[in-house]
């Protein structure tokens, strides 16, 4: 860099960082052909989600299309592979930033139906009411802690795509406006993605009646295995 060499330990971090970014992905493409499987079987019609999926439904799928397929796996991964090389081959300009032109606000429209759908069927209130109301008891200097940690997990390969796409900005972008937008959506996201799941959960619960004081400690098994620490008295 600048004529001069780089030192070995950062020649170290360098190829840790590589490495790193390569194991994620290699679970990140096997998820990429779960995803695939679960849309070409919606569109055949072999999951029928025209109407609430139980649990047993799903887990029979789940079972049946990916536990015991693995050839079936391996072709919808291979396939994730193909897709995204294609986009990668194309460059950052015309692959990555066109590609994500136009899939990042079709999945934001997704996200948004969704939304709009479960908290309109039965019994998505009390989902929505657990999720908005606070109860400050919880915070803790521990849980900023685990919640830290949650943000370097969600980050991931975040931190490598960042430094590669800012690379190609122009020299007179203003960062500070770019940064602020940028944790705006991610925040409005963020809560909308809250939105559909507790409305979702507390519908199937109302569709399928467990004591109020079980769904409860669900959701608070779910949000601590998401924060890694007991966010609620048993």
């Amino acid at each position: 860099m600048n004529g001069k060499p780089v030192a070995k330990f950062w020649k170290a971090v360098g190829w840790m960082g590589l490495l790193g970014a390569f194991g994620i992905m290699a679970y990140y493409m096997v998820l990429g052909g779960w995803v695939i499987s679960y849309i070409v079987n919606i569109i055949g019609g072999n999951l029928d989600i025209s109407s609430p999926v139980s649990g047993e439904v799903t887990k029979s799928f789940f079972t049946e299309h990916i536990e015991n397929s693995p050839w079936e796996i391996a072709f919808y991964t291979f396939l994730f592979v193909v897709v995204n090389q294609w986009i990668l081959v194309k460059g950052v300009i015309g692959g990555i930033e066109k590609a994500a032109k136009y899939l990042m606000p079709l999945l934001f429209l997704f996200l948004i139906a969704m939304v709009v759908r479960n908290v309109t069927l039965p019994g998505a209130m009390e989902g929505i009411t657990f999720y908005l109301k606070p109860d400050f008891s919880k915070i803790t200097a521990e849980l900023f802690v685990f919640v830290l940690g949650q943000v370097f997990f969600a980050l991931s390969l975040g931190f490598g795509v960042m430094i590669t796409l800012s690379s190609y900005l122009d020299k007179n972008e203003n960062l500070v406006q770019t940064a602020v937008i940028t944790a705006i959506t991610n925040t409005i996201i963020a809560v909308l993605a809250g939105f559909y799941d507790f409305s979702h959960r507390s519908s199937a619960s109302a569709l399928h009646p467990i004591p109020a004081r079980l769904w409860y400690s669900k959701v608070c098994r779910l949000c601590s295995r998401i924060c890694g620490q007991a966010l609620c008295s048993p």
